[in-house]
């Protein structure tokens, strides 16, 4: 076991030759409704994928380390007793949506 996420559309993995060919490189994509640029970044691990737009990774980052902290805050919360209601608090989904 390598731990090694793999993603596929199959439950058997099929060589591409003879059935796929080159178009081009280092040119925007689309992925289901999303659009992959070159330069964009890729992330995934068990639970999904995620594409990152280059021009907006820092700003990204940014929210991201903030919830991350916040929910950090919120789990030591949690399991020192006090209640989910009162640690989530109303504001929580709404922090989450902020653009």
């Amino acid at each position: 076991d390598l731990n090694f996420p793999v993603f596929a559309d199959r439950a058997v993995p099929t060589t591409a030759r003879g059935r796929i060919v080159e178009e081009a490189f280092n040119e925007a994509i689309s992925v289901g409704d999303a659009t992959v640029t070159p330069g964009d970044y890729v992330l995934a691990d068990g639970s999904g994928i995620c594409f990152l737009i280059a021009g907006r990774a820092e700003e990204i980052l940014e929210v991201a380390e903030m919830v991350a902290k916040r929910e950090a805050l919120m789990t030591k919360a949690v399991l020192a007793g006090e209640p989910i209601s009162q640690v989530m608090g109303a504001d929580y989904e709404d922090m989450l949506r902020k653009d």
